[in-house]
């Protein structure tokens, strides 16, 4: 196999890459976006030492993210696929394996095109792939199979708006339709601001959704892996291997168990298999307090992020999606023990730097008087933050690291890179909340 890895900003693109080197003679990455400075890198996977040689590309994510979906191209999209082809035949390149929701979007559209040309890309048909895309058809798709879900308007004048304000209490969820990792959701309480806000949106990223507010703290993904007919291969649920702090947590700051078939399982399988999915793909959820039950997010159709908790546990999932999309048969993975340690070491360690300036500054200000609006940010004491952060690498039990931190000293580089872009967004994060402390993502 000779294989091109995309968008390699991200963290699976790292872990994909990682899994498939050992299946690939010749590897190539593509970087594309702006550097910090001019300079800095963020396509971290990039620079990888498994990277026999990296080349720019354009980025092909801003008709995406502003709603301009369609079966062919834009000009933007199509200066990014022939630079494509062109990598393609100068490494003769036969797999191309994109990362990101943009990049499985643009390539689904185009993947006959370089089939043609004898390059295989592991993503389903277009029309399928459009469906998970799609924030409101997503909740519609859930709809159609039972799956729990918040109720959710399409924001498509201000009529509809109305009539959600009208049916749901706040806060109001505002979410972009075509999007990820949260960008342009916002919460409202006001019913102008509500009606300002999707006004706003409408003329820059189309009609927005307005959603039904879950009360609750804790998440949980369905990492699913199906194959061509709709069968299940892998549904792993890891949970939280932490206490659920008071306040929101810092980028990167998590650690999971590995944990029995979940009983929903099936309906996530079920969902799957509605909107014509194969290979992988990950459903989150929030579970709502009120009930238990776990509400629907969204659906990320790719390769996750926390893509690493599968792979360090022996599910290749990338390997998985390949051989589907080459057509063959993929037995089912075995279920994986219950209680395996997945921790992050590197993320950990800044998150805990940064939540401890956190607790200093929210002190100082509780000294000086503070405001109102920290109610949302109440602390836990950092005795108890301190016992959160070190109590999942207490346990026993086997463990498994992260692949910045199993890889550090063979593999240096992109866990620099990477630990560079946490340690920028966490002091933005810090400072937002320094200076804006009621500017949080989810009201708590």
């Amino acid at each position: 196999m000779r294989l091109l890895v995309t968008n390699c900003r991200v963290a699976q693109a790292y872990a994909t890459l990682r899994a498939l080197r050992p299946h690939a003679e010749h590897v190539v990455a593509t970087t594309s976006g702006k550097r910090p400075l001019g300079i800095w890198p963020t396509c971290h996977a990039a620079y990888s030492r498994l990277v026999d040689r990296r080349y720019e590309v354009p980025d092909p994510e801003g008709d995406w993210f502003h709603g301009r979906i369609g079966p062919y191209n834009t000009p933007k999209e199509e200066a990014f696929i022939s630079a494509i082809e062109e990598i393609c035949r100068a490494e003769r390149i036969d797999t191309v394996f994109p990362t990101n929701d943009a990049w499985v979007y643009v390539f689904s559209k185009n993947k006959d095109r370089l089939a043609s040309q004898g390059v295989v890309v592991p993503v389903p048909d277009f029309d399928v792939v459009k469906r998970p895309l799609d924030k409101y058809d997503t909740v519609q798709a859930a709809a159609e199979t039972g799956f729990p879900h918040p109720r959710t308007v399409l924001a498509e004048d201000d009529a509809s708006v109305r009539a959600a304000i009208a049916d749901l209490p706040p806060p109001w969820v505002v979410k972009l339709r075509f999007t990820n990792g949260g960008r342009g959701m916002s919460f409202h309480w006001d019913s102008g601001e509500l009606l300002k806000k999707t006004r706003e949106l409408r003329e820059t990223h189309g009609a927005p959704i307005v959603q039904e507010f879950i009360p609750g703290s804790e998440t949980m993904s369905f990492y699913t892996v199906v194959d061509n007919e709709g069968r299940v291969i892998s549904c792993q649920t890891p949970t939280n291997a932490r206490a659920r702090l008071s306040r929101p947590a810092h980028a990167g700051r998590s650690a999971f168990l590995t944990a029995p078939r979940h009983a929903f399982a099936d309906h996530a399988a079920a969902l799957a298999k509605h909107i014509g999915w194969w290979g992988s793909l990950t459903i989150q959820t929030m579970i709502d307090e009120r009930d238990g039950i776990p509400k629907i997010l969204e659906i990320n159709p790719r390769l996750g992020v926390h893509l690493w908790l599968r792979t360090a546990v022996g599910v290749n999932e990338p390997l998985i999606a390949l051989r589907l999309a080459r057509g063959e048969k993929v037995d089912k993975v075995p279920e994986v023990p219950s209680g395996i340690v997945l921790l992050k070491p590197i993320e950990d360690t800044i998150a805990f730097g940064f939540d401890t300036f956190d607790y200093g500054s929210w002190k100082l200000r509780k000294l000086f008087g503070g405001t109102s609006v920290e109610r949302h940010l109440a602390q836990d004491s950092l005795g108890e933050l301190w016992d959160d952060y070190r109590g999942p690498y207490r346990r026993d039990g086997e463990r498994r690291y992260s692949p910045y931190y199993d890889n550090f000293r063979s593999d240096p580089v992109p866990a620099l890179i990477w630990t560079s872009k946490l340690l920028a967004a966490n002091a933005s994060l810090s400072v937002n909340r320094l200076f804006r402390p009621s500017s949080v993502k989810r009201p708590l």
